[in-house]
């Protein structure tokens, strides 16, 4: 239960249906359209569904006053643009408002007027100058405005799948969960196999078989999400899709700051709190420059329990930075050298036991949960063979312990406790050309992969160890995706990888390596200015343990986006 609800997805209430014409008092304060029509829909009971982010973020002035869910819904759209449309009495839909109609006198003539530049949207994710507009498959790029960016920083990856309905997470608590992209997913439990969302922080790859790290957003250029399969360029842990962060660049012409504080209450919780700040500072009289990133969060608990006497058990905290430093010309190359760390606890779980009161949980041990994330990486880029020659190298450590109550029937407490220690080295090579009529990028990666899992079971005081496994991927690709513009209104796209794999885990000394194909065909057909039909077909095998039966997995698809 976070301190504030931002819902941009359905809002749906299963706990029966209060038809659109009956009065009922509404108190809801002020706030975004989104969070408006989603207390709205919670205490009206029925759906109501905004998947414009640009509308769900307009502001509203709230609802107060005795009426019925449409006259509800009116006020709190006033002023917004934005209108609602009923499907039946149950279910409505949060549009935009058509334009007014054009006025009947005569236009005066016509005058000099330039051009309206809107801009050309990059999609970087996929390594190439791809126009989103030509982009086979389904893109959706988060730009965050400032203000937004200061208030909801702090929820790090909840502040994505509020805005964004594709995006989902298992929610079982910061730190510790699996994301997936339109569904997709192996189980809601993290493991040692490959994860079906990959993530990254620019080009570096942030995990590969962990939960997710959950970084601050703070100072954020925007977020870049590819719905799956997106084994041609990112391997076998992008079978969901790509999640990519994209941070604000070093400046080398100034220096500059920001900071942010916040103070927030949760209702039937305690208070919580947030800081952030940015410093920028240009080096070598402009030829290098280092941006600093620092935060820290308070998350406030809401779970009781009465049997130990506590209250707001589950309270978290998360505290950590990001530094970069740019080096804009060294021999012709532009380096970049960063690190991240990142710390996050909870004192307890944040679940409740079914027929207990609400938001209440009795427990005879405490069962908190640790994660610590320390990333360092290093690229490299410059200009080559009229295109660009990137390279890029990573190191992740990341250290995660959960505590659980094993106390049995005989009331004897028992502490199980489950530590997952991981290393991650990636490493990427890959040359990209081309304009945006026919793009093109190929390359190599690797990764390798080591989770060293430890078991304690016993008393508090004297657990002892019952459990050790460890578990070693090492992953090798060559890839490459070619698109070429045929006429003004479509474009082809062709792609294909190689991978070599081996797994060492506990079922065998040296497991036998497997190895795939991932093609990719297809071709983007923009209609007008907001309507893309593409029919991909992937075509991809994923990575299994020996002696599991391998089945080539095909599939067609048509969308309208």
């Amino acid at each position: 239960m976070p301190a504030r609800r931002w819902a941009v997805a359905t809002v749906a209430v299963a706990c029966g249906v209060a038809p659109a014409a009956h009065a009922a008092a509404f108190r809801i304060p002020p706030g975004s359209v989104g969070e408006v029509v989603a207390a709205l829909g919670v205490q009206a009971r029925i759906t109501i569904a905004v998947t414009d982010v640009e509308l769900a973020s307009r502001r509203s002035p709230g609802v107060r006053g005795e009426m019925s869910v449409r006259e509800a819904l009116a006020q709190a759209l006033q002023g917004t643009g934005a209108e609602a449309v009923f499907y039946d009495a149950a279910t409505a839909r949060i549009v935009r408002k058509p334009p007014p109609a054009p006025p009947t006198r005569p236009p005066p003539p016509p005058g000099p007027a330039a051009p309206a530049d809107l801009g050309e949207i990059v999609v970087t994710a996929s390594k190439q100058t791809m126009l989103l507009d030509r982009y086979p498959g389904s893109a959706t790029i988060i730009d965050f405005a400032a203000d937004r960016l200061a208030r909801d920083a702090r929820q790090g990856t909840a502040a994505i799948t509020e805005t964004l309905p594709t995006l989902s997470a298992t929610n079982l608590g910061r730190g510790r969960n699996k994301l997936y992209v339109r569904g997709v997913s192996d189980s809601s439990f993290n493991g040692p196999s490959p994860a079906t969302v990959g993530q990254y922080l620019g080009d570096v790859r942030l995990n590969y078989s962990a939960p997710d790290p959950d970084l601050n957003l703070y100072d954020l250029a925007r977020v870049e999400v590819l719905a799956g399969p997106q084994g041609t360029l990112y391997g076998a842990s992008s079978l969901g899709g790509i999640v990519r962060l994209v941070p604000n660049a070093p400046e080398t012409t100034a220096i500059s700051a920001t900071a942010s504080a916040g103070v927030s209450t949760t209702h039937l919780g305690g208070i919580g709190r947030d800081a952030a700040a940015m410093l920028n500072l240009p080096l070598a009289g402009g030829r290098s420059a280092a941006r600093l990133v620092i935060y820290g969060t308070r998350d406030a608990g809401y779970i009781d329990d009465p049997s130990r006497d506590l209250r707001d058990i589950n309270a978290g905290r998360s505290v950590g930075g990001r530094l970069a430093w740019r080096i804009d010309d060294l021999d012709g190359w532009q380096v970049d050298v960063g690190g991240v760390l990142q710390n996050v606890s909870s004192d307890d779980g944040q679940y409740t036991l079914r027929g207990a009161p609400p938001l209440t949980r009795a427990s005879t041990l405490a069962q908190p949960f640790r994660s610590e994330y320390r990333l360092g990486h290093l690229t490299a880029r410059r200009a080559a063979w009229s295109g660009e020659l990137l390279s890029t190298t990573s190191v992740v450590e990341h250290d995660l312990a959960t505590v659980f109550d094993a106390t049995g029937a005989d009331g004897a407490p028992r502490r199980f406790q489950e530590s997952n220690d991981i290393l991650l080295v990636s490493h990427e090579t890959r040359l990209s050309g081309g304009d945006t009529r026919t793009p093109w990028v190929a390359g190599l990666a690797g990764v390798y992969s080591v989770n060293r899992l430890t078991r304690t079971l016993g008393p508090p005081d004297a657990p002892e160890q019952i459990a050790g496994v460890l578990n070693r991927q090492i992953e090798v690709a060559v890839f490459g995706q070619v698109s070429r513009r045929i006429g003004s209104r479509l474009t082809a796209t062709a792609g294909g990888a190689a991978d070599r794999r081996r797994d060492h885990g506990p079922s065998a000394r040296r497991r036998r390596g497997t190895g795939g194909r991932v093609q990719r065909a297809g071709a983007a057909h923009p209609h007008g200015r907001r309507e893309l039909a593409h029919p991909p077909l992937p075509v991809g095998v994923r990575a299994v343990p020996a002696g599991v039966p391998r089945r080539r997995l095909r599939g067609r698809t048509r969308r309208l986006q």
